[in-house]
């Protein structure tokens, strides 16, 4: 989910269906609860490629097959809202996916594609 190759490769391939990609969800990631004194640069690296270069990549590619297809469309990075509890134990999570990245890529879509953040509510919440 972080290589900017398999992510390409995955659009093309979803790209033989129908007319060609219309929509991208963004929501693999991946979630450690570690302490923090003991979080190791393999583990955050791990993190990070998944959850944040993961996002970035494959809305790059979703982005290009959509402009390349000249269709509309929409790219949906799903958020967490893991960093805003408090644990006990660190909880090592990426930054959030608010939007900046869609934002980046929205400006570079003539044909009206849509990005989007979709943060998730937890249940029993009343907002």
């Amino acid at each position: 989910m972080a290589s900017p190759e398999n992510l390409a490769a995955a659009v093309a391939v979803a790209d033989t269906f129908g007319d060609g990609i219309t929509a991208m969800v963004n929501n693999a990631a991946i979630f450690r609860t570690e302490d923090f004194l003991t979080v190791t640069e393999a583990t955050y690296t791990t993190l990070m490629d998944i959850n944040v270069k993961g996002t970035f990549f494959g809305a790059q590619a979703a982005a290009r097959s959509m402009i390349d297809g000249g269709r509309r469309g929409s790219i949906i990075n799903v958020s967490s809202l893991a960093g805003l509890q408090a644990l006990a134990r660190s909880r090592l999570t990426p930054p959030p996916r608010r939007g900046s990245d869609a934002h980046h890529v929205a400006g570079r879509l003539p044909w009206q594609t849509r990005t989007d953040v979709l943060p998730p509510t937890p249940l029993g919440s009343t907002s």
